[in-house]
Formats: structure tokens, sequence, C-alpha cells
């Protein structure tokens, strides 16, 4: 690209730097920041090729795969920037802009640099492929019209001032009233992260924001229309709190002895030779090392192994020793501690294949799901594993039974309803996880969401879903007193080709320490069949009864860390399939 086209982004208050700016000819040999990491390259080829190479996306072949003109490709760059400064990953984004008119950089805010002297504005893009118009066929070109040229390049340096001051004026005005809708102390948390110019508003008597705002954007979460904070102190703690909780042995011994889970990641990771042998893999969260050690086993060729507990660390290092298989004594485990979003390096810079067992009770709880999607941008080869791959939710409607409190009814003798009336009150705030016998389901089952852990954000974790019960087959009547989450993981034949595994939770397989997550029903929803006979009584065999209960059910991080909070929306369904009884309720899953 020219610099004649980059003198909307090159220019400053001196017509002569002007001047000087447009006689160049960079050939691209300045130091350059990577679009999509920090990384700075020795000239903006290198930083392409760093790109193209560690996180499979080329700039120029995009470029002329969109065919962008020089202005597009400017703005296009500048949206990177603005995405990857914001903590956003943009290729899902620039992916889909592909196939579709509108484009993410179309907005005329993207000319203005995200970095100062950004050497990548200046880099010279092919033409090929029907990309970048070249500089003889751009109207604007001086060479072509030197006094058009002129005019045309004055109008886009006043145009250029203009949008600045709107754009100055409406990061104002937003960031006025999202302050004006916050309690005084959350005001002055964002005042105080986001820097003096924030600061400068007074939000009680609705000052003029600043002229050139500086600071990082407020940033909403569309999901749940909160603000998304950056990591503070009392996240970082409760993030030490949370990886303090596993150094201690108890915990993986309830991992390591449920063998559903051990054994399903242990196929997974053993059985799987075309997958596994000569891999370089990654594990987030290895605990003792088990998985990587049946990575090991199932011909890695490298693996590095990332623990957030300090403690749990060592311990790994020491287990992955006493079986010699840790690098120092040539074998291929690195044990590194602390949090995948903290390292700076690997033992390796790609990885052909990450694991992780991130899933938490509900699927979501403890949020670990985030770190393994960071990894998975950060380090993944393009077209690289991600074991388990997928991942489902499923509900069901369950009897009195689910909530297990006919044992309070008499003690030795004595009542305890004191007791049940309190954990009936504490059921409709808090999901309760317990076990869930195949008996007390009454329902079919129902697939809430599905989720593919190769291609999905961290924002689709928090999710509305509409779900509709039917009865359980030979059922002719019943009461369905709570709603039962559980979920499957499947390292699927995509990936693993001779020996797919799917891990579920399920009530009607085996328990695992992850049980089953209870919503609680304020009022039971009872339903029965009308009296029938003859040829029109419902068999066995004939598949689910009728719709009984229709609902929706939303999932979403709670504003306390790691936590999540659930609310449900349901009603009864009578045998016209009309709806009676509505009711809703919010939940929480939180750290004990």
């Amino acid at each position: 690209m020219s610099r004649d086209a980059m003198g909307v982004m090159a220019m400053s208050d001196s017509d002569d730097s002007w001047e000087s700016d447009t006689g160049e000819d960079v050939e691209g040999g300045e130091k350059t920041k990577c679009l999509l990491s920090d990384n700075i390259m020795p000239s903006s080829a290198a930083a392409l090729e760093h790109d193209r190479t560690h996180f499979g996306f080329d700039l120029e072949k995009y470029t002329a795969q969109v065919r962008m003109d020089e202005y597009e490709v400017i703005k296009c760059i500048n949206y990177i920037r603005a995405s990857v400064k914001a903590g956003r990953d943009p290729r899902s984004e620039l992916a889909g802009a592909v196939s579709t008119p509108e484009k993410p950089w179309q907005d005329d805010k993207y000319l203005i640099p995200v970095l100062p002297d950004d050497a990548m504005l200046y880099h010279a893009f092919s033409s090929d492929a029907g990309g970048l118009p070249t500089s003889s066929s751009r109207p604007v070109e001086a060479a072509a019209a030197p006094s058009q040229g002129a005019t045309e390049l004055q109008r886009l340096r006043e145009e250029l001032q203009s949008l600045k001051h709107q754009n100055a004026e409406l990061r104002g005005a937003l960031q006025e009233a999202c302050l004006s809708t916050l309690q005084p102390d959350a005001a002055q948390y964002v005042q105080d992260s986001m820097g003096s110019a924030v600061a400068s508003l007074a939000v009680a008597d609705g000052s003029s924001a600043p002229q050139e705002p500086t600071a990082q954007p407020l940033h909403i979460r569309p999901s749940a229309g909160q603000l998304t904070r950056p990591r503070t102190e009392k996240d970082a703690k409760a993030d030490e709190a949370y990886f303090d909780s596993y150094g201690y042995f108890d915990i993986h011994r309830t991992m390591l002895g449920d063998e559903v889970r051990t054994e399903a990641y242990q196929r997974a990771l053993e059985q799987n030779p075309s997958l596994l042998k000569g891999a370089k893999l990654l594990d987030v969260g290895c605990g003792t090392g088990i998985l990587s050690m049946f990575a090991a086993r199932g011909g890695a060729s490298q693996v590095a192994a990332v623990e957030g507990s300090q403690r749990m660390a060592k311990a790994a290092e020491s287990i992955v020793a006493e079986n010699r298989l840790g690098s120092s004594q040539g074998g291929p485990i690195t044990v590194l501690s602390g949090r995948i979003e903290d390292l700076q390096t690997l033992p390796m810079q790609q990885v052909d294949i990450i694991v992780s067992e991130w899933m938490g009770y509900g699927l979501f709880f403890e949020c670990m799901l985030d770190s393994v999607l960071h990894a998975r941008d950060r380090f993944l080869r393009p077209g690289g594993a991600v074991l388990p791959d997928l991942a489902a939710i499923h509900v069901a409607g369950a009897g009195c039974g689910a909530l297990d409190l006919d044992f309070w009814t008499d003690v030795r003798g004595f009542s305890f309803r004191p007791v049940q009336r309190q954990l009936l009150e504490d059921g409709l705030k808090t999901a309760h996880v317990a076990p869930v016998h195949a008996k007390d389901i009454v329902t079919e089952p129902c697939q809430l969401r599905s989720f593919d852990l190769t291609s999905m954000t961290p924002q689709e974790a928090d999710f509305t879903a509409d779900f509709t019960l039917q009865a359980s087959s030979a059922a002719q009547s019943g009461a369905i007193h709570a709603v039962v989450l559980w979920f499957d993981a499947e390292c699927s034949a995509r990936f693993c080709k001779e020996q797919s595994v799917l891990l579920t939770t399920s009530p009607h397989a085996p328990q695992t320490h992850w049980h089953q997550t209870i919503l609680q029903l304020r009022q039971p929803v009872a339903w029965q069949h009308s009296a029938a006979s003859g040829a029109g009584a419902q068999e066995p065999d004939q598949g689910p009864g009728r719709a009984v209960l229709r609902g929706r059910i939303s999932c979403a991080r709670s504003s306390q860390h790691r936590c999540l909070d659930i609310s449900l929306e349901c009603a009864g369904l009578d045998e016209q399939g009309q709806a009676a009884g509505a009711q809703t309720q919010l939940y929480s899953i939180g750290m004990s």
C-alpha cells in the first residue's frame, strides 16, 4: 500500500511533514506489531507471516478474497487492532464478513489509527486475485490528476478531523450514559479503571465529555446487558481461592476415582494413535497430571501441562517424574504453574491438541471453559483438535423423589419438617447438585443446547433456550417437582477416528461426581391423561406421551466471579396444549 493512500492516517498538523511522508517508499522494513498478538516483528511482512503461521489468518489472501480497496484495508487493519486491544478475537467476525455485504470495519472511525506510526498500514498489499485496485486505477492519485488528488486529500483531512470530533462527542456521551445508570461506588470504579479521561466526567451534574477521550471503551455484555469490567483485584483473589481449592488431594481423589470421567479421557487419549502419535499437546488445568500421562502413553511427543494451583503443579511435576515422563528425564511432559492466560510462552509455539477436563456443574460452573478457549485461540494450530470437541446440555422433568426430602419427615420417630421446609425454601434460590435416580425422571429428556468447542466463543456460554418436555412413554399421570439438567461431553469421530468417546452425566447412566443439577419448581406441575381404553389407549412401546411442560432456561455468568445464574420460566400444558400456571424462578450456582 502506498503512503499516498495512507495520507489520512500519517498526517500531522504540518503540511511539510505530510509532504515528506508521501515522498517515502516504504517496503515493509519498519518494526511492526502483529495483528493478533503482542509480538513485534522486524517488518510488516514478518508480522503478517507470524499471524499466518501462528493464528491461521492470512491478511494478504483475505484482502484479495473480500476484494478490498486501499481504504478498506486501512479500516480492516484498524478494526482488527481495536478488537484485539479490547480483548476480542476478531477472526470469527472476519470469516463471516466474507459472504455478507455488511462488514465489521465499515464505520469510518476505523480510518483513525489504533496504533501510532503503525507500519502495517503502509504495507504494500498485492492486488492479485482481484483484490486491491492498483494505484493507476485510482482517480485520486496525484500522478493521474494532481489538482484533483490535492483537493481530494484536503477533503479527506477535513472529513477525518470532523469524524474525530464526532467520535469524541459520541464516546463521551456513551460514557456519561453508562455511568449515570450505575450506583456511585460502581461509577467510581469505572472512572478509576478507565483513567483520567473518564474521571473528568461529572456524573452528577452532567458536565460535557472530554474532547479527545483516550480511555478504553466500555464493554457491554450483549447477553446480559451488564458492564463487562476488566479482571479486578477481587477477581484475582477469587481466582486464588479457586485454585487453592484444587491444591488439596481430596478433590483429586474424587475426580480420579470417578471411573466414568477418568476412563473416558483415557480411552480418548490412549486409543486414538492417528491423533496422538507424535502430537504436541496442551493440557489446560492438568491437576495431578493424569491426562498428560495418558497422552504421553498414547504417543504424544511433547506435552505442556498447565496448572493454576502452585501446590498442585509441584505435585504433578513430582508424579510425572515418578513415572519417568518429565522433560528433565527425557520424557515428553513439561509442567507449568500459572493461569494459562498469564503464560507468555509454551515449550512449543503451537500445539496439535488441547485437552482439558473443564466441565463444571450444569456444564459451565467455574467458567473454566473461558481459559480453554483462550488457549485454543492462542496456541492451537489451524485444524487442531480440542478434546472434548462437543458438548450438550439436556433437561427433563423429575418427581418429588428427586428432591430427597422424605428423610426429614420422620427421623427416629421425630418430625424434622422444619428442616424440610428450609430445604424447600433454599431450593427456590439455589440450584441443588445431587444424584437423581432414573426412577424419579417423569418425562422424556430434551436437548437444551449444543456447543462445538472448536469454534464457539466464550459469550456463547451465556445463552437462552426453549424446551418442551413430554411425559414418559408409559406414564398416565404424574407431577413435575423439578427440572433436572445434565450434560454430555464428546470426543467425537471428527478427531478420535479409532475410538470416539461420549462422557454423559445423564441420570439414566452411571453416576459421576458432577451428579445432576436440580431446579426446584415453586409449584409442582401435575398432569393426567384422559381415561382411554381400547384402540385409543397409549401403550408403553408407542413412544413418548403428550407434552406436559413448556419453558425457557437462561444461563449466564454471575456477577460473582466464576459463578452462574440460571433462570427458569415454565408452564404446564393441558391436553389441548394450552399453557397454565406459569412460574419464573432465578437460581444461582456459587462457590462454597
